[in-house]
């Protein structure tokens, strides 16, 4: 294994992680707001951010992974 190839794989993940996400991914967020009944903008405050626009892709995973638990938090 290269350690240098590594660590540019962790700076890239590190660095996709803090990218924004797509209009893609929005639209997902959006539809499964709309089907969970919370408001695009309770998501955003939880999230700390002022649009769907300013989720990066790390807050999208983790989004992904906790749905449930932040699906009670913002109905």
């Amino acid at each position: 294994d290269d350690p240098d190839q590594e660590a540019s794989d962790e700076l890239l993940s590190a660095k996709v992680r803090q990218s924004h996400i797509d209009s893609t991914k929005i639209k997902v967020l959006n539809v499964r707001c709309k089907e969970a009944n919370i408001s695009t903008t309770k998501l955003c405050g939880y999230l700390g951010v002022a649009s769907f626009n300013d989720i990066t892709e790390g807050q999208f995973a983790d989004i992904a992974k906790n749905w449930e638990a932040i699906k009670k938090k913002c109905s």
